[in-house]
């Protein structure tokens, strides 16, 4: 099993071609604090928004006294289908 980070009282950010994740803006839900569990909640229609592409990306962790980098990577952002209108 890999290590966790206890999210505790932490706010966790990271940025995606032109928009912002973050627990601040609600794109980012910790999910279990104590054993580090988070998702990423991001409408299509924000998504959208990121222009295809390779994107390097970056989390941050922010706690009391404490700035950490969980990961680093990169995401390749493909255009997809569109949703027609109902």
């Amino acid at each position: 099993m890999l290590p966790t980070t206890d999210l505790t009282r932490a706010t966790l950010r990271m940025r995606l071609g032109t928009i912002d994740l973050s627990t601040s803006n609600g794109r980012i839900v910790i999910d279990d604090p104590p054993m580090g569990a988070f998702s990423f909640v991001v409408p299509a229609v924000d998504l959208s928004a990121v222009q295809p592409g390779h994107y390097r990306v970056e989390l941050l962790v922010f706690q009391p006294g404490n700035v950490k980098t969980v990961f680093t990577g990169s995401i390749d952002v493909a255009a997809g289908e569109k949703t027609p209108a109902q």
